[in-house]
């Protein structure tokens, strides 16, 4: 190789990385409120999607468990979704994972009251499953249980700006019906075995 040659290749590799770093220095002033907007750009995706997947989450609540409260009017709010609403405004995602939690204890209560074993590892997959076993949840019922746990997920790895009060309040009202045919449930079984 001769030394044009070489020169010509040490340019190409370097040209990139060079004009990259240049770029980054030239810019070094405007940088973090660029890294800021990219950052309210990533919130706001996930803000839109958590709001979308807690409307169909409502929709599908609805559908599964048309004899749940539901409703909007105060007259007829269940004191649960009250006080998760009071939770909600000091912290939203902390609201979604105490209605989380509440619907896991009772999934567990009604596995106990029907015999079986509280399952010590897989979660919220065997309390599902032990779920289906009892044939207490219809189809939907287990897509609604199922998106329950996933927008709580999605909520617990997303920062507190991306969950919007609407989007909390659908949550909050589909885990309190959720909680509350489960809490059936449990009286159910509780019945069944005497």
């Amino acid at each position: 190789m001769d030394w044009l040659t070489f020169i010509s290749k040490l340019v190409e590799a370097l040209a990139w990385p060079a004009i990259v770093v240049w770029l980054l220095w030239y810019l070094k002033e405007h940088l973090p409120t660029l890294a800021s907007s990219i950052r309210k750009l990533k919130v706001s995706g996930v803000e839109m999607e958590f709001e979308r997947k807690a409307e169909q989450l409502a929709a599908e609540t609805q559908l599964a468990l048309p004899e749940a409260k539901t409703t909007d009017s105060s007259d007829f709010e269940e004191p649960e979704v009250k006080r998760l609403r009071t939770v909600a405004q000091v912290s939203p995602r902390g609201a979604i994972m105490e209605a989380w939690t509440r619907i896991e204890r009772l999934a567990t209560e009604v596995i106990v009251k029907a015999g079986f074993d509280v399952p010590r590892r897989g979660g919220t997959h065997e309390l599902m499953d032990r779920l289906l076993q009892l044939d207490v949840l219809t189809a939907p019922q287990v897509i609604a249980f199922q998106d329950l746990r996933r927008l709580r997920n999605m909520a617990v790895h997303a920062n507190d700006e991306a969950v919007t009060p609407d989007a909390v309040d659908n949550y909050i009202r589909s885990a309190v019906a959720m909680a509350g045919y489960l809490e059936d449930t449990v009286e159910y079984v509780s019945n069944m075995k005497k």
